[in-house]
């Protein structure tokens, strides 16, 4: 006999369903994989999400059906959001290999206060061919700098204040 198991809520409380039916034999009862129904988004009314078929209503006993264009909307509006678009690669690379060498230590201690400043300063220099600062907040912002050294304070006027650059 086939049934929809639930999974435990994940910590973000998205719940997913699977198909599976049961079968007994004697004592023992065997338990087989059907399909993978996705993300749960109305349990009582048998709604689901995954990325073969998008959004749809299953039951066991009338099977697929389509949605209305209501729970489209409301499931593309709940999906995840991006939280941030980073320009990533350059700057991971470059802070990997920055720690790796022995001055590091040395290096992040020069300016105890605002070291995060300093390194986003660094940073800005050897991966950008822009020399003026006041483009280095706006850089930081669409960097994965802005993740490493989150302390930084890059707005033009505070540059030359913070870190003494002539």
């Amino acid at each position: 006999m086939a049934y929809i198991r639930y999974s435990p809520p994940t910590p973000k409380g998205t719940v997913y369903a699977t198909l599976v039916d049961s079968v007994r034999h004697g004592a023992k009862v065997e338990q087989k994989y059907l399909a993978n129904l996705g993300r749960v988004i109305d349990r009582q009314k048998g709604i689901f999400t995954n990325r073969e078929r998008g959004i749809f209503q299953y039951s066991i006993e009338s099977g697929y059906a389509d949605v209305s264009s209501t729970y489209e909307e409301s499931a593309m509006r709940s999906g995840k959001t991006e939280k941030l678009i980073l320009d990533f690669g350059d700057s991971f690379i470059l802070d990997k290999y920055i720690r790796s060498l022995p001055f590091w230590d040395a290096l992040s201690k020069v300016i105890p206060s605002d070291s995060d400043t300093l390194m986003s300063l660094l940073f800005y220099r050897i991966l950008t061919d822009k020399k003026a600062y006041c483009y280095a907040d706006t850089w930081w912002t669409g960097n994965y700098a802005s993740v490493l050294f989150p302390a930084s304070h890059l707005k033009s006027q505070q540059v030359r204040r913070r870190a003494k650059i002539t």
